[in-house]
């Protein structure tokens, strides 16, 4: 199977077992990664190869797939700029996170002129744990968010209590 990640010139390249044998084989690949190897909210664009016994390769058709964190039922709000994608806080602190954010990018688009049209993406980690889970072993402890242009993303911990914060105006 070959994999090719949004925003990346890089593919990811795993062989499959097969029976050997002629004729329709069914292919299953289930793809796992380690922590902040790939970002949820990224697609990913896949398709089987087939190499030949005369080494000729064939490529099947591609589907491409969103690479989500499935491990919580997410709440979600859209606004003008933003959707925000968070597990703990119920609706007020969505509502909060969600002003922050759309406030922020208009003000942004403002001083630099531009016009924002495609949207953002905002998901909000209630514990460290799971944040530093997506961001991978490589991160410093001391990081409260995190921007991935390439797809549109912002990641952030922030517990519901934190909502209001003034350091989460800076964060988002």
């Amino acid at each position: 199977i070959v994999m090719d990640v949004e925003g990346s010139s890089r593919s990811i390249v795993s062989d499959l077992p097969t029976s050997g044998s002629s004729g329709a084989t069914p292919l299953r690949f289930d793809f796992a990664t380690p922590g902040g190897s790939v970002a949820p909210n990224t697609d990913l664009a896949a398709h089987f190869r087939a190499t030949l016994a005369d080494g000729q390769q064939v490529d099947g058709p591609s589907v491409t797939v969103r690479y989500e964190d499935t491990r919580y039922d997410w709440q979600v709000m859209s606004g003008t700029f933003v959707t925000v994608h968070w597990t703990d806080g119920g609706t007020t602190f969505g509502r909060r996170a969600l002003q922050i954010a759309d406030d922020g990018v208009r003000k942004v688009s403002e001083l630099l002129g531009v016009t924002e049209r495609d949207p953002i993406d905002f998901y909000v980690y209630a514990d460290n744990s799971a944040f530093y889970d997506v961001l991978g072993a490589g991160a410093r402890e001391n990081v409260g968010g995190e921007a991935h242009p390439d797809i549109r993303t912002l990641f952030a911990q922030i517990s519901p209590g934190a909502v209001d914060d003034p350091w989460v105006g800076v964060v988002i």
